[in-house]
């Protein structure tokens, strides 16, 4: 019934706030290159995150086990926790795929946004 709907237009919303994150992010890459120096990535010293890029079956099984006990907060992305380090990371993939040789950079900027870990 009606459940379908309901989570439909929950996961459109949720679409919507994750693609108004990445355009700011991306608007912010752009306008406020000389924010991010090396004294602000020195004063990221502590990780505030742990960002999974990948794992097969026996990773999967160990993320499980520590993600329990982390104090860190584990991701799979550019998420919506607030963090000067992701802020610098999505900047630096912003600056690598606008010197790639590649055609479509704003897609490689948006699939590093929006794609989930390799899983083997």
């Amino acid at each position: 019934g009606g459940g379908g709907k309901k989570n439909k237009r929950k996961q459109n919303k949720k679409n919507k706030r994750k693609a108004k994150k990445l355009k700011n992010q991306q608007k912010n890459a752009k306008t406020n290159e000389n924010d991010n120096t090396k004294e602000d990535a020195n004063k990221c010293k502590d990780s505030e995150y742990i960002r999974v890029l990948g794992f097969n079956e026996n990773g999967k099984n160990y993320l499980n086990k520590v993600k329990k006990e982390s104090r860190l907060p584990i991701i799979t992305g550019y998420s919506n926790i607030e963090s000067k380090i992701l802020d610098i990371e999505f900047k630096v993939s912003s600056i690598y795929f606008m010197i790639s040789k590649e055609k479509n950079k704003n897609d490689l900027i948006n699939m590093e946004y929006k794609h989930k870990p390799v899983i083997k």
